[in-house]
């Protein structure tokens, strides 16, 4: 089949996806998903405010005590707070 001749679907060979509206709108919308998830994990730094410490703080917990934590019975722990105050680790200057 040459790329002039037409296909199964009534379309050309060349510039398929270009002339298929749902597959160039597929392919806009997956550079889009691409692009704004660059963005945003460009935007937030590692232990950002978002909600790393309920995250750090569930890992933590069953990592240490084998168990899920528990709200208000459960504390943050002090490297915790170092962390998102900019404080640990400390550096011996």
């Amino acid at each position: 089949m040459s790329a002039s001749s037409p296909t199964r679907h009534g379309l050309t060979a060349r510039g398929t996806w270009i002339r298929d509206p749902a597959r160039a709108l597929a392919v806009v919308q997956i550079a889009a998903i691409f692009v704004l998830g660059a963005v945003t994990v460009a935007r937030f730094h590692i232990f950002a405010a978002v909600d790393e410490r309920a995250h750090l703080a569930y890992v933590q917990e069953v990592a240490e005590h084998g168990r899920l934590p528990w709200l208000g019975r459960d504390y943050v722990s002090w490297q915790e707070l170092a962390i998102e105050a900019h404080t640990y680790p400390r550096h011996s200057f």
